[in-house]
């Protein structure tokens, strides 16, 4: 593309900001102006941080969580493993379940969320668990700058 240049946003400073960035971001990728933080500080969310649907379809639920880490630190499979567990007891269940994270992507939770997302199947629960490290999002973030 003539003339493009590559977004950049930086890390964000707090949890809620990066929360509200997301939003917008997942507004665009969704195709869903509704996509929204689930309620509010100190009520019990399941592991979802913003619900949307994919295309507006009511079929597609997407459930989003958002892990900000400090610098320099990673997201753990133990902590992923613990938001899905929580994520399996919304209702209804997503169909797509999405842990993002400001710490960078990584294979082993790549790996991790295929594993857990055939281990759902297993349970009879058809939901695609995926998790995006900042450069998956800074991957996004350049296609809607």
């Amino acid at each position: 593309m003539t003339g493009y240049t590559p977004t950049h946003i930086g890390i964000p400073k707090n949890h809620a900001d990066f929360e509200r960035k997301c939003v917008v971001l997942f507004q665009e990728l969704l195709g869903d102006p509704t996509v929204k933080r689930l309620g509010r500080s100190g009520q019990r969310q399941f592991g979802i941080d913003m619900l949307g649907y994919r295309g507006g379809n009511l079929k597609k639920l997407v459930g989003i969580q958002c892990k900000k880490k400090q610098p320099n630190k990673t997201l753990t499979s133990k902590e992923v493993r613990s938001e899905v567990r929580k994520a399996s007891k919304h209702s209804p269940l997503p169909s797509e379940y999405i842990i993002v994270t400001t710490a960078p992507d990584g294979t082993n939770l790549d790996k991790l969320a295929a594993q857990l997302t055939k281990q759902q199947l297993v349970k009879g629960r058809k939901v695609k668990i995926q998790v995006w490290g900042w450069d998956t999002l800074e991957d996004y973030i350049d296609r809607y700058p």
